[in-house]
């Protein structure tokens, strides 16, 4: 049976290496160590293992969009979420906050 919590897990570890990827990509291709001939296959190389979450995130997707659908008929679930989201928009307040004033 697939859980929110195991779901959740793998979009924290996705994330994580998605920022990974995109800073890699970044420093690639802005710091001048790219041109039109050379290839950036080798850095997707290092993050082909956790390439293969994707595919289980899309398989269990479906179940998880339908057990969220039967849990959000739930008054108690509701409220949780509006909890959850309250504090998710409060932590990204404080990092943006945070990071404009350092700029």
């Amino acid at each position: 049976m697939v859980t929110f919590s195991h779901t959740l897990g793998q979009i924290e570890v996705m994330a994580a290496y998605s920022g990974l990827l995109v800073n890699d990509l970044t420093a690639r291709v802005e710091n001048g160590q790219w041109s039109p001939r050379q290839c950036l296959g080798d850095i997707f190389l290092t993050i082909t293992t956790y390439l293969k979450m994707y595919s289980q995130y899309v398989k269990d997707y479906s179940p998880l969009v339908s057990e969220l659908g039967q849990a959000r008929k739930d008054n108690g679930f509701r409220e949780l979420l509006k909890v959850c989201l309250s504090i998710s928009l409060s932590v990204t307040c404080t990092i943006l906050s945070n990071s404009h004033s350092h700029n």
